[in-house]
């Protein structure tokens, strides 16, 4: 993982969405970004079963992000961060998306950007 280039993503996001304290709010990101929000629970069994079968928790589908309510808090930001990593890092991989997630709540040197 090239951590520059992962940082330089996440500023950009901070930058573009105004953030400048934590805690962040992922759904805010979401919107920003103009993707729909739908619940699991708000799903037809069907399309529910479908998007388990990518994650038990969360997944982002053309313009629409996925998730399940149900889940800790922390978890759903988490995975809304994962589906978020997948999306700015271009990447299919799982460890890169959550490596993004990880450091986008953690992020060094807040104050001075690289």
């Amino acid at each position: 993982m090239d951590f520059g280039k992962l940082y330089e993503i996440i500023y950009k996001i901070y930058d573009e969405c105004d953030i400048v304290a934590f805690p962040i709010d992922c759904f805010d990101i979401i919107r920003r970004y103009r993707y729909h929000i739908v619940k699991y629970s708000e799903l037809t069994p069907k399309k529910r079963d479908a998007c388990r079968q990518l994650s038990e928790d969360a997944c982002l589908i053309k313009d629409t992000l996925y998730y399940d309510e149900n889940a800790h808090p922390r978890r759903i930001q988490f995975s809304i961060a994962h589906e978020l990593g997948h999306k700015f890092l271009g990447t299919e991989s799982e460890d890169n998306a959550d490596c993004f997630a990880s450091h986008f709540f953690s992020t060094p040197y807040f104050d001075s950007p690289i």
